[in-house]
């Protein structure tokens, strides 16, 4: 019998949680429920090359809350993973982008009637109008003179006697 490899391509998201008052060499994670100790230690080690010594994992349950009006709210429950890195690696947070950055991958601002109202080619195409006139003179210029010269032939008239 011809042996299988099997391929897990893993469907987890992990959250990083902001947590100030971690070592430099720890971590904290917010990850699925069903997710236990050893599949986060291979996870990180497998998918992403990080060395890890230990993970603690807390279960916590979703919090409930009144809003006014008598209005109850109730928040997902959550396992959160704190994973202490090995060999001395320290984790840093990223920098924050740049709000050039930002302004590229943000979303435009909600569409006014002016830009997409009914003069939108005009805004969109401020160009197209301009070579439109031109374009309308130019061939107007150019049909002008063939036809005249087209109209009135120069052909000889024949000799009369």
């Amino acid at each position: 019998m011809a042996s299988r490899f099997r391929i897990h391509l893993p469907n987890i998201v992990f959250q990083l949680v902001h947590t100030p008052d971690l070592a430099a060499n720890q971590v904290a994670f917010k990850v699925p429920q069903h997710i236990n100790k050893l599949d986060i230690r291979q996870y990180l080690t497998k998918i992403y090359g990080v060395e890890v010594s230990d993970v603690r994992t807390m279960n916590y349950l979703g919090f409930n809350s009144v809003m006014a009006g008598g209005r109850e709210m109730h928040s997902a429950k959550f396992k959160k993973a704190i994973v202490t890195l090995a060999n001395g690696q320290t984790f840093a947070w990223p920098a924050a982008p740049s709000t050039e950055d930002l302004d590229k991958i943000r979303k435009p601002s909600p569409r006014s009637i002016d830009q997409y109202g009914k003069n939108a080619m005009k805004n969109l195409f401020p160009n197209a109008t301009k070579n439109k006139k031109k374009t309308t003179a130019a061939a107007n210029a150019a049909a002008a003179a063939p036809a005249t010269s087209a109209s009135t032939p120069s052909v000889a008239a024949p000799a009369s006697a």
